[in-house]
């Protein structure tokens, strides 16, 4: 089942991963690591700020509890300037697409002290994507029909990655998406809903997301006007409809 596509979309066992950077198509064949990188590509670390003047205060909050592996992160990709030039290029082009990932948790008040740079975008564009990210001087590590992801050897740049869609579920994502001040850039963003039903499908293809992902969900919940209707359909897909309901009844987590 996928989200994006699939039953919602294409075949039974491709997963679509998001988070940490990650948006791969993962199957038998070609799942690596708990990275999910492409095969015989090395993981890049985390991507994060590249100062801690540009990081919302809320994100500073949470990095000062975190351990100083993780808070390192912050030093490397500059993700304000490469999410306005990545952004405003999409939009010259008239690509359609929607953050999503670590970075658009911070729209919905649930955001992590890590934070990548992901889009889902039309589908029939994918070419042009690739096109137009290597004429910004990004290297293609990875692309499907479903997933592009790209690297600049410069590290304050870091990593983009795209996840692809053609069918009605990942299009209806991208109409509902909502425009947000992100970094002091307006920039549509996937609703709650649809990020919570992301995290559902890619925490049920690899388990060892899960206790991670369901933090983030529970944030989720919390946003205002989320659709708990479309959630639990989510959730219904994967058969996971108990865990939905232990969340909302705060029951702790598993």
């Amino acid at each position: 089942m996928e989200l994006a596509d699939g039953r919602l979309g294409h075949e039974a066992d491709a997963a679509v991963h998001l988070d940490r950077g990650v948006c791969d198509r993962v199957t038998a064949e070609d799942r690596t690591n708990e990275s999910d990188v492409a095969p015989g590509v090395p993981a890049p670390r985390a991507t994060a700020f590249r100062s801690t003047r540009s990081v919302p205060s809320g994100i500073l909050r949470r990095l000062a509890s975190v351990g100083s592996e993780e808070r390192a992160f912050v030093t490397y990709m500059d993700l304000r300037n490469v999410l306005i030039e990545i952004h405003t290029a999409l939009d010259e082009q008239g690509v359609d697409h929607v953050l999503i990932g670590g970075l658009a948790l911070t729209a919905h008040g649930a955001a992590r002290a890590t934070i990548d740079l992901a889009f889902l975008a039309d589908g029939d564009r994918d070419s042009d994507v690739d096109a137009l990210m290597r004429s910004h001087g990004y290297e293609c590590l990875h692309r499907t029909e479903n997933v592009g992801n790209y690297l600049s050897q410069d590290r304050a740049r870091g990593r983009v990655d795209f996840l692809f869609v053609r069918r009605f579920y990942g299009r209806a994502m991208l109409q509902r998406a909502a425009t947000h001040a992100i970094l002091g850039q307006q920039v549509r963003v996937a609703d709650a809903a649809d990020l919570i039903g992301l995290k559902v499908q890619a925490s049920s293809s690899d388990p060892k997301r899960r206790g991670r992902d369901m933090v983030n969900i529970e944030r989720l919940l919390s946003s205002p006007g989320v659709d708990l209707d479309r959630v639990r359909v989510y959730f219904r897909l994967f058969e996971r409809e108990s865990e939905l309901d232990a969340l909302l009844a705060g029951e702790p987590k598993r």
